[in-house]
């Protein structure tokens, strides 16, 4: 009885995950999705958010969303470009300069 559950539990976590990280990648060619993406689980939506705040948030919200995702995904260089971006916008044009270059 005890082992069923702990089945059926186990079952049920590993259903939510997938479910949440297959919102995560469909947030890459959906911006409305990436607001439906728990913080601990943006990967791709954690580019969209970023956009979204770059183009009309508070400089200090952007640079924050921009700096969280460039510690999630450093590689491709248009994330590193959103944070030049967000620097500039947050009047850190010495660390901009940096990150572009």
């Amino acid at each position: 009885m005890i082992g069923r559950i702990v089945w059926l539990t186990a079952l049920a976590a590993t259903a939510l995950l997938t479910v949440l990280l297959q919102f995560d990648w469909h947030a890459r060619s959906n911006t409305a999705m990436a607001e439906v993406v728990p913080v601990p689980m943006r990967n791709y939506a954690q580019a969209r958010v970023t956009q979204g705040a770059v183009s009309v948030a508070a400089p200090s919200t952007a640079l924050a969303e921009a700096e969280r995702l460039v510690r999630r995904r450093p590689l491709p260089a248009e994330n590193l470009s959103l944070l030049a971006v967000a620097q500039a916008k947050a009047g850190r044009l010495d660390e901009a300069a940096r990150t572009i270059q």
